[in-house]
């Protein structure tokens, strides 16, 4: 599915059926994967000597030809968490940064296949046929981010702060000159996966509307770009959720729904405050 909202952004024909790429203001293209159902975005960042690659996808078509296809500056792979939607195409490059969680490092070392009944890869999944087998997820060299770790591009300064709350190995990028804060899957608009601690998910939202509220947010899933306020109004939600203040409904899978306005959580079974 291509959200309306994707369609204000020019597109850029790179040949292929499987991504589709729009052109985003503060030079920035936008790698989507509209047709599964978890509507996964890399972004490529350009600079004047160098460009950021956040992220390299579910993996199920390569993705460095279309980068190749979009720039010819030297690229700088950087994964916002290890999730398998965003780590696909990692093996594609000499080496990845990411922040170094044991469980991270430890899955880059090793292939995984995925289970035939992954909810992930069934036909169900797809908006168009998709034909896979042996799914797999491939290992890859990781470099260790550091908190605080700086990316010049040529005349564009990214910084790099690990942010709990989505998963153990979460960092957010951000340019403070022009106002941007990449988030990952901490914060999109769209229902927010909640595997961790309420309270941390809550802290980490809280410490960002401190400091970011007035940035763009680069968001990697459904639509790529948000206003900061998105981040108070996210920590607001997650502190009415825990003083008991929202009421959800329990889905299929016993995960629990939330909504609050324009807010949406969907926490995994066992979570806890």
């Amino acid at each position: 599915m291509v959200r309306k909202e994707l369609e204000q952004y020019p597109v850029v024909n790179v040949k292929t059926d499987w991504y589709r790429v729009s052109e985003l203001p503060h030079k920035i293209y936008a790698i989507c994967e509209p047709y599964h159902f978890q509507e996964v975005i890399s972004f490529l960042i350009l600079g004047e000597t160098s460009a950021i690659l956040l992220d390299t996808g579910m993996g199920l078509e390569p993705i460095r030809p279309v980068v190749s296809k979009l720039t010819d500056l030297p690229v700088i792979p950087i994964m916002s968490h290890g999730h398998f939607d965003h780590i696909g195409g990692n093996y594609e490059f000499d080496s990845v940064w990411g922040w170094p969680a044991e469980a991270t490092v430890k899955a880059s070392q090793q292939d995984e296949i995925f289970a035939e009944d992954d909810p992930n890869i069934q036909p169900d999944a797809f908006e168009r046929p998709v034909e896979i087998e042996n799914y797999c997820r491939r290992a890859y060299k990781l470099n260790p981010l550091t908190e605080g770790q700086e990316f010049d591009l040529g005349g564009r300064l990214w910084k790099v702060k690990f942010i709990g709350g989505h998963s153990d190995d979460s960092v957010v990028l951000y340019n403070e000159k022009e106002k941007l804060l990449c988030t990952g899957d901490l914060i999109y608009p769209g229902p927010l996966y909640v595997k961790t601690g309420l309270k941390e998910y809550m802290d980490s939202c809280e410490k960002l509307a401190e400091k970011f509220a007035d940035f763009t947010l680069i968001c990697s899933h459904n639509i790529p770009l948000a206003d900061g306020t998105l981040l108070s109004r996210v920590a607001t939600t997650f502190g009415e959720l825990c003083r008991g203040m929202l009421e959800g409904e329990a889905d299929c899978r016993g995960r629990m729904y939330y909504r609050n306005e324009d807010v949406e959580l969907l926490i995994w079974p066992g979570i806890r405050d």
